[in-house]
């Protein structure tokens, strides 16, 4: 640089030496401007950027706050939905059993050894103030006190009450049954169904027994019933037993 000065300054003399310092001069504006201009343009690059970045920042802290709600929602809804069909099943499963033994048990009566008494023997009164007791109707009353046979129209008659109690019971299990099936465990309500087709079964023979459709009584579904209705009913009532109060059991 002294040496530029010095040699215009022996050229072109005290001109030279100040047309080499107005050249300087232009250059170090020039240089400082360019440089601000520079800088400036950086610092608005940088600023646009960290606008950037934080508005992405923001949009995905806003995601992840919607994923987290969407899951929490999710989670809660099933929730509900799982505690609403537990509530359900555990306030059907009771009722479903108790049914369900009131139906084996009124079918088991059908085929058990019965004692009448001897109605034939009781003076017309006291043979439909008993009848009455037995909450016969006008018509059954009728047919008993006029019958020749007043000891068979009155076991026919009982025998027809009895089936047709334990038919209602039955009836009432299979309802039931058919109402709480979407609550009810697959593999309970499969022990269920089975359960429904032996005593279906058992009823259905003891009416034709009953009305006199088989040449010989028939006890083959009716021995089914009573097989079943011992062990294997522990066992079913052991299962249910377990799904009521298993899952609290050890909190208590």
């Amino acid at each position: 640089m002294f040496n530029a000065f010095k040699a215009a300054f022996i050229e072109y003399g005290w001109m030279g030496l100040v047309a080499v310092g107005l050249v300087l001069a232009a250059f170090l504006v020039i240089r400082y401007v360019l440089f601000k201009w520079m800088d400036n343009r950086f610092q608005q690059s940088l600023e646009a950027y960290k606008i950037q970045a934080q508005a992405t920042t923001e949009q995905q802290k806003h995601d992840l706050q919607k994923i987290l709600e969407d899951k929490k929602y999710d989670i809660n809804s099933r929730f509900d939905r799982t505690t609403r069909i537990n509530q359900l099943e555990f306030q059907m499963l009771p009722d479903l059993w108790s049914h369900l033994n009131d139906a084996i048990i009124k079918t088991q009566s059908l085929s058990g050894i019965r004692q009448y008494p001897d109605v034939s023997r009781l003076s017309e009164e006291k043979l439909k103030r008993h009848l009455v007791q037995m909450k016969f109707t006008d018509n059954q009353i009728e047919t008993v006190v006029e019958s020749n046979d007043k000891d068979k129209s009155y076991r026919a008659i009982i025998d027809a009450i009895d089936h047709g109690e334990a038919a209602e019971s039955f009836n009432r299990f299979a309802i039931t049954m058919r109402k709480s099936a979407i609550f009810i465990q697959p593999d309970l309500f499969v022990s269920f169904k089975e359960f429904e087709d032996i005593v279906k079964s058992a009823l259905i023979e003891c009416d034709m027994n009953r009305q006199g459709f088989y040449p010989t009584r028939m006890f083959e579904h009716r021995q089914k019933l009573s097989d079943a209705a011992g062990s294997d009913l522990n066992k079913f009532e052991a299962r249910i037993r377990d799904r009521l109060w298993g899952s609290i059991a050890p909190e208590i």
